[in-house]
């Protein structure tokens, strides 16, 4: 019998360096079909983690968000890549972190008027900022340690505005929220939902019998633990009783005279706790309630998770006047798309188009209010050369966004650069800043990146 070892083994060893040679080949075309490199090696490679699940790089929370516009814009026509001259204001601070860009007019919406408050914060009690978002800063991620940075500094007492209900109580660690009895309603849910009734979180409550919800203090924060005052907010055609309960104490009834506009109820002392009851409110809608400080910085978390923000142009613009009365802003704060960007999406003029829109119909609202948009934070995905890199849709949706803080006269923070660019949502998941998903931050990443924005803001007050 013939020993055939040795010519399976040359068999073998051939089909081996021909795959090999095969690897080295570049991607190519042939018509219209593109065919990618192989890399046999991809799996053997050191990267930085594992596949994501998700790999044609559409957010796995992406929803419809209202208005009959579908998030995600087609890629079937590419727009030509042209050159953006973006404002030149020195780019990096002394610390090394990129500067806001303003292209707002000295007078409004830039950025000026709320560096001026913050200058001028001895002599206003308050300093309000809201700050809207998706899902990356859901739970106060991020914006808590923004909180903590500008108490620290300017002052201030308090989680600030909280919606009745919350996905996130659970595990948001800034406030204990407690609540029971209430129907929710929000601008991404679609069943029910009523956008003539919505608030400034584009949600509304109502009470179904017995009613009530509660915030606690929390010590994971700067002054979360006590506020000054605490206020609810609704609206109430007809007469109503409203109880409130200032750290466990007996309640303390409130009649209120039915209208059509917002209403609010505060109340204050050295507030631990706060319970706001409804003994009777038939047809009223809620929104939210609050623990503030009399002075210092006030920071609202208004997160909507599975948006890409033009749910916002669905507030009445009536009702937002009314908000900018009786919690008026000094700055508002845009940070959404990781539910608009795709994989390799090129062409976001249908996303443009809808975000200048909204930021248009907030600014109309809120007159004398400094805006600022923030812009989308690297996603990663494994690219044909087995490492972790930025999807490629990701940063043209960086581009997009500048241009529309431009048009819109507004500030602009290029977030993506600012955490590193190209590949950095990996590198901070290596070291437990990010979740393996590569799109979201956890709460040390949250730290991280409160941080370079806080210089970045720091620097525009001290210079």
């Amino acid at each position: 019998m013939k020993n055939n070892i040795k010519k399976g083994f040359y068999l073998v060893l051939s089909v081996a360096v021909v795959l090999l040679l095969i690897s080295f080949i570049p991607k190519f075309k042939i018509g219209n079909k593109e065919f990618k490199r192989v890399d046999l090696l991809s799996g053997l490679k050191v990267s930085d983690g594992g596949d994501i699940d998700n790999p044609d790089g559409t957010d796995s929370t992406f929803v419809d968000d209202g208005g009959g516009t579908v998030v995600t814009d087609s890629a079937s026509v590419v727009e030509p890549e042209k050159e953006l001259v973006t404002v030149q204001l020195g780019q990096l601070t002394p610390n090394g972190t990129i500067r806001i860009e303003d292209y707002g007019p000295m007078e409004r919406c830039g950025l000026n008027g709320f560096v001026w408050s913050l200058k001028q914060i001895g002599l206003k009690k308050n300093v309000r900022i809201a700050y809207y978002g998706d899902s990356f800063i859901e739970g106060d991620i991020l914006t808590g340690s923004l909180r903590d940075l500008l108490r620290e500094r300017f002052g201030g007492k308090g989680v600030g505005y909280v919606d009745i209900t919350s996905q996130v109580s659970g595990f948001r660690v800034t406030v204990k929220h407690r609540y029971g009895n209430w129907n929710s309603f929000a601008a991404t849910e679609r069943s029910g939902f009523d956008a003539s009734k919505q608030g400034i979180a584009a949600r509304y409550f109502t009470g179904t019998g017995n009613a009530f919800v509660e915030l606690k203090g929390s010590k994971n924060g700067v002054a979360l633990d006590r506020a000054d005052k605490s206020t609810i907010y609704f609206v109430s055609r007809s007469s109503a009783v409203i109880a409130s309960s200032i750290n466990g104490e007996p309640q303390e009834k409130h009649q209120i005279e039915g209208s059509e506009s917002l209403q609010h109820i505060t109340v204050e002392g050295d507030i631990e706790s706060i319970r706001w009851s409804v003994l009777s409110a038939p047809n009223a809608i809620f929104y939210g309630v609050t623990m503030d400080g009399t002075e210092g910085v006030v920071l609202d978390n208004l997160s909507m998770r599975s948006s890409s923000g033009y749910h916002l142009k669905g507030i009445p613009e009536q009702r937002l006047q009314e908000f900018n009365k009786a919690r008026h802003y000094d700055l508002i704060v845009l940070e959404y798309g990781l539910n608009v960007a795709g994989k390799n999406q090129k062409n976001y003029s249908t996303y443009k188009k809808n975000m200048i829109a909204t930021i248009e119909h907030l600014k109309s609202a809120f007159p004398n209010t400094s805006f600022m948009l923030v812009s989308v934070s690297d996603r990663d995905y494994r690219a044909s050369d087995g490492q972790m890199h930025t999807m490629p849709g990701v940063k043209a949706l960086v581009e997009a966004q500048r241009e529309i803080a431009r048009e819109c006269g507004i500030a602009f923070w290029d977030l993506y650069t600012a955490m590193g660019g190209d590949g950095s949502m990996a590198a901070m998941a290596k070291k437990g800043m990010a979740n393996k998903d590569y799109t979201h931050i956890n709460s040390k990443g949250g730290k991280k990146i409160a941080e370079l924005f806080y210089d970045a803001i720091m620097y525009e007050v001290e210079r």
